[in-house]
């Protein structure tokens, strides 16, 4: 009786050692806590094909034209300039880090993040007396938000410096990723055959596991304007939607799927 008592228990610890064994394995390993990415020492890593996902940039007739009065004169064609950008994006994927909270003590994270690109691509745009204008470099001051569409609960993205070199090692240790905040500034044109693209990193933290369909919104990659019922001045913003299957205990970064049920992948539209 005694020996079978003691075989229970010794299977009970074994099972127990191998779910604790997965679970470490699923879960990524949290980084140090401020230790720069290494200098970049060779070309960039190579992408699989199929890993990014492309949103070409879209300009609509109706964006590169609007009919106001100038001087007087109604009905009259005024050109607006309409720029967008070309957005995209690998999977979203996790890194744990360690960073100090606002009493400064360092507390363990599951940080969620987002590596993309952004390319102005040349496209013919003519005035209204048919003259080509020429491409110019766009302004790119990026706004970013992940929201929970069953709770209506909006994550802002959030600088987290030292999630930074951790995704940079785990991604590219040779590809610079830019910051929201670094890398506003002016995305120069890329003609056929060439591509000047900026590449960045979005993070966010904090997110409710409880979450399984939610969207990533990106306003500031295109310059057009439009008014609303309201009368209210409304920005282009580019919606992306996404689906997780999984549950709040253990965090798979393969569980989330680009598009949801139902519903497209992405979309442009006016917020």
């Amino acid at each position: 009786m005694r020996l079978g008592f003691g075989l229970q228990v010794l299977a009970v610890i074994a099972v127990t050692c191998c779910c604790l064994s997965l679970s470490a394995q699923e879960q990524p390993t949290a980084e140090p806590l401020s230790t720069p990415a290494a200098a970049p020492s060779g070309p960039f890593r190579k992408i699989a094909p199929g890993v990014e996902t492309v949103v070409p940039a879209e300009i609509k007739p109706e964006e590169l034209f609007s009919i106001e009065t100038v001087a007087g004169q109604a009905n009259t064609r005024v050109n607006k300039s309409a720029q967008c950008l070309e957005f995209t994006f690998k999977p979203i994927r996790f890194v744990r880090v360690r960073t100090p909270d606002a009493n400064g003590v360092l507390k363990e994270k599951l940080v969620w993040y987002m590596v993309y690109h952004v390319r102005q691509p040349v496209v013919e745009v003519f005035d209204a007396a048919g003259n080509p204008i020429p491409a110019k470099p766009m302004r790119f001051f990026p706004v970013f938000w992940l929201e929970d569409q069953q709770t209506k609960k909006v994550y802002p993205d959030r600088l987290i410096a030292t999630a930074i070199p951790a995704i940079q090692r785990r991604e590219d240790p040779n590809r610079p990723l830019l910051n929201t905040v670094e890398i506003a500034s002016e995305i120069p044109p890329s003609p056929p055959g060439e591509d000047h693209s900026v590449w960045g990193v979005v993070t966010w933290d904090d997110i409710d596991l409880r979450i399984n369909r939610f969207s990533v919104y990106v306003a500031g990659l295109s310059n057009a304007f439009k008014q609303n019922e309201e009368g209210q001045q409304v920005q282009k913003t580019l919606q992306i939607n996404f689906w997780r299957p999984g549950d709040a205990f253990f965090e798979r970064e393969d569980e989330i799927r680009l598009g949801a049920p139902g519903d497209v992948d992405y979309r442009w539209f006016y917020r």
